[in-house]
């Protein structure tokens, strides 16, 4: 519940008109007893790992600790999960890729969370392991055709960010508890859907195969021999082998899929496409996947540990205010709203002309307007010569003032802002001829008071 909705129920119920400082702190008071105090659940980490372990073998519950061999309560630095069943998915139906992202914690410690994100046989998210307060450096980055995925952004990890994104403000225990039953209940539903699913490939993989079917009408292909074939289409030809599974487009060996060139061959040689899909993309893959089951451990809360088993907190400093839950924005970003922001774009002083500050934080001295004279005959007209100054690349009466020379250099830089402010504002003839000589022109700076 949000700050804001707390205040209306309160309002509503109670018929007090609370602070919201108050109300800030009552929701926190009631936020420790709901999910137990944060410096009592990093105590209790220990334990809960022996119960992941007593109720899910052959997982992986690690906790590392500063100070463990010389203090009797060491201090929390991190910890690393995954379930067992995680493990048995990831190596039985999952594509071989991951994807790697670190969110911040929003709760009163400090900490990031970093999981590591598979994708299955239909193309969706499927969550591997977490660790929160993760290394600097995971791992690095290889590219290769063997995933049989042609995912090039990382986006499937923005969508677990925003999956927990009511999960992050919680305590570390209460944390892992949510992202267990998140997990737990994913993995029933995805086994529910595929019960009731009737095919031999998943749903997605079988429309792309049906779109790419109906693409094939453009394409020609002609036997080689030997499973090779070549398809034309207009000027352009790709070699596609049946037998190795590959086409020289070289999306079929990148996706698993057979692109339109390939599926053109097998079509024309009277087989399914479905038959050259990778093995990743069918059902009982699909099955296999998510047939392992994460079994609920024992509430560690109601349990009381030995002194020897408490892990402290790790040190923070607690900043005034309240704490800051959104994250910063990059330069190159778009703020929330839509709307582009200036940040990274270079300021000019419309004072000194430096691009370091703005006038408003300027120290220097005004900079001064380089003049130079020039006699000889006007742009147009016709007639005598007369005598004009150059200012910021335009010619102006040398007779002029100073507020008409700011007024011209002010219009060369593109400074003038709001109504009545603008280049070369005030009255008089807005021709060539006056405009180039500037005698009948007096700026809005010459003009008597109204």
């Amino acid at each position: 519940m949000t700050l804001k909705a707390f205040t209306k129920l309160v309002r509503r119920e109670v018929n007090i008109y609370a602070h919201k400082q108050q109300l800030y702190r009552a929701k926190r008071k009631a936020l420790d007893q709901i999910h137990g105090d944060a410096k009592q659940q990093h105590h209790k980490l220990r334990k809960y790992c022996c119960f992941i372990l007593e109720k899910n073998p052959c997982s992986a519950a690690i906790i590392q600790c500063e100070g463990a061999l010389i203090c009797r309560n060491p201090t929390f630095k991190r910890i690393f999960l995954m379930f067992a069943a995680q493990i048995q998915d990831f190596i039985g139906g999952f594509k071989p890729i991951i994807g790697l992202d670190a969110c911040f914690l929003k709760g009163l410690f400090d900490g990031q969370l970093m999981a590591a994100i598979g994708k299955d046989g239909n193309n969706q998210i499927s969550i591997s392991v977490v660790e929160t307060n993760p290394p600097e450096l995971w791992c690095k980055f290889k590219m290769s055709d063997k995933p049989k995925c042609d995912m090039l952004s990382n986006n499937l990890s923005e969508s677990f960010d925003n999956y927990i994104k009511e999960e992050r403000e919680e305590p570390i225990l209460s944390l892992l508890e949510m992202l267990r039953r998140q997990f737990m209940c994913r993995f029933q539903k995805k086994r529910d859907w595929i019960a009731k699913y009737n095919g031999n490939i998943c749903h997605r993989i079988q429309s792309k195969l049906d779109q790419i079917k109906k693409n094939t009408l453009n394409f020609e292909a002609i036997f080689a021999g030997v499973g090779t074939w070549e398809i034309l289409s207009g000027s352009n030809s790709f070699l596609s082998s049946l037998h190795h599974h590959t086409c020289s487009y070289r999306e079929w060996q990148l996706t698993g899929i057979s692109c339109v060139h390939a599926t053109c061959a097998i079509l024309t040689e009277h087989k399914s496409p479905e038959d050259f899909v990778s093995h990743y993309y069918y059902v009982s893959s699909y099955k296999l996947t998510y047939s392992f089951i994460i079994h609920p451990p024992e509430d560690v809360r109601k349990v009381e540990v030995l002194k020897e088993e408490i892990v402290m907190l790790p040190p923070f400093k607690r900043l005034p205010g309240k704490p800051k839950k959104l994250r910063k924005m990059g330069t190159d970003e778009i703020n929330i709203g839509g709307r582009v922001t200036k940040r990274g774009s270079t300021m000019t002083c419309s004072k000194c002309g430096k691009s370091d500050h703005n006038i408003r934080t300027c120290k220097n001295p005004p900079r001064q307007f380089k003049i130079e004279r020039s006699i000889g005959h006007t742009d147009v007209g016709r007639g005598r010569g007369t005598t004009t100054d150059v200012v910021g690349g335009r010619k102006v009466a040398a007779g002029a003032s100073r507020e008409t020379k700011t007024a011209v250099d002010s219009a060369a830089t593109g400074r003038g802002r709001g109504r009545g402010r603008g280049p070369l504002s005030g009255t008089g003839n807005w021709n060539g001829i006056d405009m180039s000589t500037m005698q009948h022109f007096i700026p809005a700076t010459e003009l008597p008071p109204r």
